[in-house]
């Protein structure tokens, strides 16, 4: 159970590293209006949480072989297949759910350097 956990972690993770590259790579491109910056950073978060959201709420009724989690672990959960179904789900519902709590954050972070580059 462990080891799903945490592919399944690793494989939401990476690829937020990929979004987080491409915010990244946008705001560094608009660093010459900083204001701009932040808040373009805070607007593509804000996608990217929403995003997040929409694969949580599909994460239960997702078919568990059409996961990365599924690759990842050789098609072997060591479970039956209903049973991995709602276990992964779950799993993946619950993971999604806080990356995109934790999206929110950046973007409110971002909005609030915006909001203070604006007023300076």
């Amino acid at each position: 159970m462990d080891r799903i956990e945490r592919l399944a972690e690793l494989s939401i993770l990476r690829a937020l590293g990929f979004v987080a590259l491409a915010i990244a790579t946008v705001m560094v491109g608009l660093s010459y209006q900083p204001a701009l910056c932040f808040q373009s950073g805070a607007i593509l978060a804000l996608m990217t949480a929403a995003v997040l959201v929409f694969k949580a709420w599909e994460a239960p009724q997702r078919d568990v072989k059409r996961t990365e989690v599924y690759i990842l672990v050789d098609g072997d959960f060591g479970m039956s297949r209903e049973r991995a179904q709602a276990f992964v789900g779950g799993v993946l519902r619950q993971l999604y759910t806080r990356f995109a709590q934790i999206a929110v954050g950046f973007a409110a972070f971002f909005w609030l350097v915006s909001v203070i580059l604006r007023l300076a």
